[in-house]
């Protein structure tokens, strides 16, 4: 059995996206222009903090990119999150718990590292219920929790209760 479902972006990762990257267009042209009036003027050290500054949302935006979750795969042996920098694999063998997160799940949460919008909620989060955990989701309303020996992750994917149901199924074998 081989089951593949697609990540969707919510509506609060879609404006996330397409906001800063608009922004970090303008911050690119503006910082050009900024640059050029600062070196036509002599001032060497002011155009090179603001050509400088031009590369840190850039740099957030492709990183962010790079650890977006485009499809969760399962079969009988593993739980595959793909993403465009690589797979996270996850044999099923290993999983310890698995269940569907419903909001109540994540309140009073807390990013420690990664992106809260941009390209997905990505990264190093944190609550109460739940305690430490990496979350690689694109949809607030389809998450899932996957445990492990190592790590506990939250994903998101279309149909997460039937993923969440197929690995309940093949643990049990």
């Amino acid at each position: 059995m081989y089951y593949k479902f697609s990540c969707n972006w919510d509506t609060t990762v879609i404006f996330t996206t397409v906001v800063t990257l608009l922004i970090t267009v303008a911050v690119i042209f503006l910082s050009f222009k900024t640059y050029t009036t600062y070196r036509s003027r002599g001032k060497n050290f002011m155009a090179i903090i603001a050509i400088t500054a031009v590369w840190i949302l850039p740099i957030a935006g492709i990183v962010s990119f790079m650890y977006m979750p485009t499809s969760v795969t399962v079969d009988d042996e593993k739980l595959i999150l793909r993403q465009i920098k690589g797979d996270i694999t996850i044999p099923i063998s290993e999983i310890v718990e698995v269940k569907q997160i419903c909001p109540d799940d994540m309140k009073d949460g807390v990013r420690r590292f990664g992106s809260g919008g941009l390209f997905g909620y990505l990264g190093w989060f944190e609550n109460p219920r739940l305690g430490k955990f990496l979350m690689y989701a694109t949809n607030k309303n389809n998450r899932f929790l996957v445990k492990d020996s190592r790590n506990t992750y939250v994903f998101s994917c279309v149909d997460s209760d039937v993923v969440v149901g197929t690995i309940l199924k093949v643990a049990t074998k």
